[in-house]
């Protein structure tokens, strides 16, 4: 098998770290051509790859928790029957 053709997730970017460090030592360089990742960081590669398959346009922003919230208090504040 290819190292480029190799996929290695986990759930923590520290476990994905942890991954890579051991993968780098076992394997050299080619361990820099197998994908290491975690599911968050891998399911927003594919999306920004084929927005579209979730129907959204390329340039897509994605907002944590705290934006979210800042952004609907606002969008209520603009709301003529607001209080």
């Amino acid at each position: 098998t290819a190292p480029s053709e190799i996929l290695c997730l986990t759930f923590t970017r520290r476990a994905a770290e942890e991954m890579r460090a051991r993968i780098a030592q076992r394997a050299g360089g080619a361990a820099k051509k197998i994908t290491i990742s975690t599911f968050p960081a891998l399911s927003l590669d594919l999306l920004r790859s084929h927005p579209s398959a979730a129907e959204r346009q390329n340039g897509f922003s994605v907002w944590d928790d705290d934006t979210q919230k800042k952004e609907i208090r606002a969008l209520i504040k603009q709301h003529p029957l607001a209080t």
